[in-house]
């Protein structure tokens, strides 16, 4: 007997009602905002004032808006958050990070040497 596959015909792959399609402009512009060179650290403290007045226009605003131009501008909002928010957010682990290192490897380093606080301060006049 033959075998049935499971698996929808390709035409009909993307063609169901209430899912968005790959190549709807949603998604073109996630992938356009993805492409964009990195933002300067300058950059990134000077958008923070425009974001923040997105997210004040978009919270008094909003409620005025068409359902159509209130999807785009939240995405404008998202869009913005993830270029200036995120690197921001990993760059300050990353900082925490290497602290932490730093003040365990110290402390570490004092305590296989058998050394304390009172001969580093020693050393250090």
């Amino acid at each position: 007997p033959a075998t049935r596959h499971l698996a929808p015909a390709p035409a009909a792959r993307h063609s169901l009602p209430g899912l968005p399609r790959p190549c709807t402009p949603l998604r073109a512009g996630v992938v356009a905002a993805s492409e964009e060179a990195p933002l300067d650290p300058r950059a990134a403290l000077d958008e923070v004032g425009t974001l923040l007045e997105k997210v004040r226009e978009l919270w008094t605003d909003g409620s005025s808006w068409s359902a159509e131009e209130r999807a785009v501008r939240q995405r404008e909002l998202v869009d913005q958050y993830f270029r200036v928010f995120v690197p921001a957010v990993a760059f300050s682990g990353v900082q925490l990070g290497l602290s932490l290192a730093a003040f365990v490897t110290l402390l570490a380093a004092l305590n296989l040497s058998h050394r304390g606080y009172d001969d580093v301060a020693r050393l250090a006049e």
